[in-house]
Parts: C-alpha cells; sequence; structure tokens
C-alpha cells in the first residue's frame, strides 16, 4: 500500500513539473517558415504566450486590452508577445488580414494543427501563458476585463526575479519605508502637542 501511495506522489509530482516545461512544438509564421516559440522567446527577459483564434471574441478582446498598453510595457520591462493563431486550415486565411485590421504588433505564429494547444492541454481559449528560460511560469485560461493589468503584474515580478530582485525584498523595503515615514510624523506631531501644551519652543522630541 506504502509502495503505491508512493508511485501515485512521484507521478503527481513528474506530471506537475513537466507542466512546467515548455514543449517544443514546431510552428509556422505567416510567411510559411517553420519556428519554435523558444526560437522566438527573449533569452534574457521574459515573454508571454498567447493562443488565440480569429473566431474567439474574447481572444481578440484581451489581445486588443493588451495592445493598447503593449509599448509601455516593452519600455517598462522588455517583455515579447507571441500571439500563437490556433485556426485550423477552414479559417487561418483569415488571421492576416486581422491582424493587419487591427494593427497589433505581436509575433504571430500559427498553430494550424493544433500541436501547441494539445501539448499545453489547452481545453479552451484563450489561454495565457508567460514563459521565462524556457519554463512556464504563469498560466491563465479565459479573459475578464482587466485581466491584463494581472498579467502584466505577474511580467513585472519575474523580471524582476530575472535581475535578481525579490518582490519579497521590494514589499519588505515598502515596508520598512512606510513605517518610517509614519514615526516621524508621530515625532513631529508629539513635539507640536508639547510645544503647544506648555507654550514653548523648546524641543524636547527630535525633529526630522
Amino acid at each position: 500500500m506504502k509502495n503505491l501511495a508512493l508511485i501515485f506522489t512521484l507521478f503527481f509530482y513528474l506530471a506537475t513539473t513537466a507542466q512546467k516545461e515548455l514543449p517544443t512544438v514546431t510552428l509556422t509564421t505567416l510567411e510559411g517558415e517553420s519556428t519554435s516559440i523558444q526560437k522566438m522567446a527573449n533569452k534574457d527577459g521574459v515573454t508571454i504566450v498567447s493562443l488565440w483564434a480569429t473566431w474567439c471574441v474574447p481572444c481578440i478582446k484581451e489581445l486588443d486590452a493588451i495592445s493598447d498598453l503593449y509599448q509601455d510595457w516593452i519600455e517598462e520591462t522588455g517583455v515579447s508577445l507571441i500571439a500563437v493563431s490556433v485556426d485550423d486550415s477552414r479559417t487561418v486565411k483569415r488571421v492576416k488580414s486581422l491582424i493587419n485590421g487591427k494593427g497589433w504588433e505581436y509575433d504571430i505564429l500559427l498553430d494550424t494543427n493544433n500541436d501547441l494547444k494539445r501539448a499545453l492541454g489547452a481545453s479552451s481559449i484563450p489561454l495565457t501563458i508567460v514563459i521565462k528560460n524556457n519554463k512556464i511560469v504563469y498560466r491563465h485560461s479565459g479573459y475578464n476585463p482587466g485581466a491584463e493589468y494581472e498579467l502584466y503584474e505577474k511580467v513585472k515580478e519575474y523580471k524582476l526575479e530575472s535581475e535578481g530582485v525579490s518582490i519579497r525584498t521590494l514589499q519588505v523595503e515598502e515596508w520598512e519605508n512606510k513605517n518610517n515615514k509614519n514615526v516621524l510624523m508621530l515625532v513631529k506631531d508629539l513635539n507640536n502637542l508639547f510645544n503647544s501644551e506648555f507654550n514653548t519652543t523648546g524641543k524636547i522630541y527630535p525633529t526630522y
């Protein structure tokens, strides 16, 4: 019984670990050239990969929302976005005209056979993942207005980590700075109270 439990635990661990690895799948550019996400992803930074289709309304809404912010994201973090269309042979012809009409500045790849979609175990789209060092560090299915801001917070978090700065460290520093300011304000208030009560300009407490 213990051996069986150990086997299930090991299987679950391996399955969970495997999901974090970015699968190697051959995709196609709009020009018909074969490539992969690994070749196009940021080598030292963070890359967003969005699985979408021309017939998927939430997908287009998400990519439109990100498009409005994309240049700022690039300037602030250097992130890149690869939009992988899962349109099949019947609808893939719509991809180029839709992109031109939208003016999206993303890298566009085609997953006509849905190889990447299957490899990621995506049951529905949009599927948005964040990758760093060819590892999937964040994954989100579906789209609700405002989800792009949560996505960007994740991008910034993993960007900072790639630069050797942890979010936890920043949070501690922010807390310390905030509390130091509160202490200084309290000291000033005590000085003012003392001076007003005793009608003196002497300072018992130090001011800053």
